[in-house]
């Protein structure tokens, strides 16, 4: 098994920094919970995410809307497929 040559100061040190940003890390919201609340973002933001897109592809409104709404559906599904494939045992 290979090695890294490191020192117990070093150690130490690692094991000082941890200990000070684990607090911190241990309040951070999971993967899904920052998902959902991307999606509330976008949600949020849906007409002007809208109109910013018909400014910057040239597509009229309705194109850009379903383009939107197609995103913020992306978002959803991976909302969900994790929870489906864990009950399906794979």
């Amino acid at each position: 098994m290979p090695t890294v040559p490191v020192t117990a100061g070093e150690v130490n040190e690692a094991n000082k920094v941890a200990k000070t940003v684990f607090p911190v890390w241990l309040t951070t919201p999971s993967g899904k919970e920052l998902i959902f609340k991307f999606k509330a973002i976008l949600d949020n933001y849906l007409e002007e995410l809208t109109l910013l897109l018909a400014e910057e592809l040239g597509k009229n409104l309705e194109e850009a809307g379903g383009d939107t709404l197609k995103a913020i559906e992306v978002i959803k599904q991976s909302l969900t497929k994790p929870s489906r494939v864990y009950h399906w045992g794979v």
